[in-house]
């Protein structure tokens, strides 16, 4: 699965679960109406870096996507609504982590992925000697 695909869903996951989190906190409505403009883009700023340590991207990436994706999210909430703007936001989020991944090179597709060589890069001196031991 490629980081857009890994972003959104993650985006998606964390996002969900801290709306779930404030619906069940006894939290007075008005916070919502009064400061929404401030805790709707601080709590996707805050999933953001949530799913950047999650999925081993940079910081600085992720916090771009997230700020870009805020945009369309706010555009798109202005024309349709605000379910369609999370919707578009959580996809333009993994369009700008799997863009910056792109950018980034190997670094993310091969993160899981180590090489086992010696110090200096290349294969140990025993690994051609078929289980007899090298000279010392």
């Amino acid at each position: 699965m490629s980081i857009l695909w890994r972003a959104c869903a993650a985006q998606a996951l964390v996002v969900g679960a801290l709306f779930a989190l404030l619906v069940v906190l006894p939290l007075p409505r008005e916070l919502f109406r009064e400061f929404g403009a401030l805790v709707g883009p601080l709590s996707w700023l805050g999933c953001s870096l949530v799913v950047a340590r999650m999925l081993r991207l940079r910081i600085g990436s992720a916090l771009a996507a997230a700020a870009l994706s805020g945009l369309v999210a706010v555009a798109v909430n202005a024309v349709v609504g605000h379910a369609a703007g999370i919707v578009a936001g959580i996809l333009a989020f993994g369009v700008g982590c799997g863009l910056a991944a792109g950018a980034s090179g190997p670094r993310l597709r091969d993160a899981g992925r180590r090489r086992r060589v010696g110090a200096t890069g290349i294969e140990p001196v025993t690994s051609g000697l078929k289980g007899r031991r090298p000279n010392r």
